[in-house]
């Protein structure tokens, strides 16, 4: 039946059919040495790329994930600055759930102002609460 071909890892235990006779079970042959090259170069073409040429790659890549990034972001909304301010507010917000945690964990109330502090201050608070915490 059904259920005893289930508990004995038949057909619906993820095991897939019997292997056939005469082909190996290891998985996929081996294939041949294969070239790959870039379209639009000739096989021969390769160049050795020097380390200031990669790391300047690499930061004009970076820039262009930055950019994609903040135009996702501002995705439906038309003013940038004001995409600016909503992810500094949820950074905010963000930090402050994180420092009234850790003062609810050693019992004391959270400073009267800090709500009103830049992101950087939090950051640092935050950093010292953590220490205080550990340190407990």
């Amino acid at each position: 039946s059904n259920v005893e071909e289930e508990r004995e890892g038949g057909r619906f235990a993820g095991t897939g059919p019997p292997p056939r006779p005469g082909f190996a079970s290891a998985g996929p042959q081996p294939r041949p040495g294969l070239a790959a090259s870039t379209l639009g170069r000739p096989a021969s073409s390769y160049e050795e790329i020097s380390e200031a040429e990669r790391n300047r790659r690499r930061d004009m890549a970076a820039e262009r994930a930055q950019d994609r990034q903040s135009q996702e972001l501002a995705r439906g909304v038309s003013d940038p600055g004001k995409v600016k301010a909503m992810q500094e507010q949820g950074q905010r917000e963000d930090l402050m759930g994180r420092i009234s945690e850790h003062y609810a964990r050693l019992g004391k109330d959270v400073p009267m102002g800090l709500g009103l502090a830049d992101l950087g201050l939090l950051r640092r608070h935050l950093g010292e609460v953590q220490a205080e915490l550990e340190a407990k």
